[in-house]
């Protein structure tokens, strides 16, 4: 009878052993799959979604608040972008940006107007520009990325750590998991999220839902995605996304964004001038030389403020 007990609980020990031993293998392997796969799958993805074109539907869903909607005609070739979005909740009004590596401007326009109007122009891609323009187009809701950043731009920050691993599933719903903290450390403030990432290896990586949220906080924003599988696309297509947050209380800001009439093409060259608005291309070169203008003043006028300071401390006795 002993020993028949002792075969029984080494049995349980040796069975509990290769069981954790296998999850402890399992999650190695999900991590070495991960970092050796997703940087350049990711890049590939980035890749394939600048030669899309599509309309973008947004509408605000939430019970909370009163019910908007917009939409975003994204058009790219690659090297450059080009947003259209009009507010339906604000007159129809449109805003344009068209960013590129050696021009770059933003316009305006209501609906009741046939003319388009310069806001600003710039010979680089600025960066605040670049930010604004994730929350309008696509790229906000494309497969590699969440809140207006790519995956890689989160993993990027100082401040971003991965606590684990993990994998779920079988076949081509398996999905790798990532949960991970970011420090964020702005003047007088410290802000601590934290979130996980679910990603499909089976479908070139792409981002299947995630969650982020402040650290004790109860809060969590969750976003779920939903693709499209074309045959003869290497990849597959953003159709829909939803975005929530769930409180201890309820769920608000509810978000729904559809991908429509997509096309895989590049937009010609035209497209990303000003000229393509009604705008005269001149216009830029005039602007760049205003700009240049302003600068050789200011610079002017800094360097007689030296001179003068110069000349009133030489003067004291």
């Amino acid at each position: 009878m002993e020993s028949s007990m002792r075969r029984f609980v080494f049995s349980v020990v040796l069975m509990t052993s290769l069981l954790s031993s296998s999850s402890v293998v399992q999650a190695g392997s999900a991590e070495a799959e991960f970092t050796a796969s997703y940087p350049v799958a990711s890049e590939r993805l980035e890749g394939f979604y600048k030669r899309l074109a599509m309309r973008i539907v947004t509408e605000n869903q939430s019970p909370q608040e009163t019910r908007t909607r917009r939409t975003a005609i994204y058009e790219s070739n690659g090297d450059c972008v080009r947003v259209v979005r009009t507010d339906h909740d604000k007159g129809d009004r449109e805003l344009v940006w068209v960013l590129g590596t050696s021009l770059s401007f933003q316009l305006t326009k209501q609906r009741d107007q046939s003319q388009y109007f310069l806001a600003d122009i710039r010979r680089s891609m600025p960066k605040g520009w670049q930010e604004n323009f994730w929350h309008s187009a696509p790229l906000t809701l494309a497969p590699y990325g969440c809140l207006g950043l790519r995956v890689i731009d989160w993993m990027a920050e100082p401040g971003f750590s991965i606590h684990q691993i993990s994998e779920e599933g079988k076949g081509a719903e398996r999905a790798v998991r990532v949960d991970w903290t970011c420090v964020f450390k702005d003047p007088g403030e410290t802000i601590k999220r934290e979130g996980s990432f679910f990603f499909l290896p089976a479908q070139a990586w792409v981002l299947r839902e995630f969650s982020i949220g402040y650290a004790n906080r109860p809060a969590r924003m969750r976003c779920l995605l939903e693709y499209d599988t074309r045959p003869g696309h290497e990849f597959p297509i953003i159709r829909q996304s939803r975005t929530w947050t769930d409180t201890p209380d309820r769920r608000e800001f509810v978000e729904v964004v559809r991908a429509e009439d997509v096309l895989v093409q590049s937009a010609e060259a035209g497209r990303f001038q000003l000229s393509s608005f009604g705008i005269p291309d001149r216009v830029s070169g005039r602007a760049f030389d205003r700009s240049w203008g302003w600068l050789l003043v200011g610079t002017v006028g800094l360097v007689i403020a030296v001179v003068l300071k110069r000349m009133a401390t030489r003067r004291k006795p």
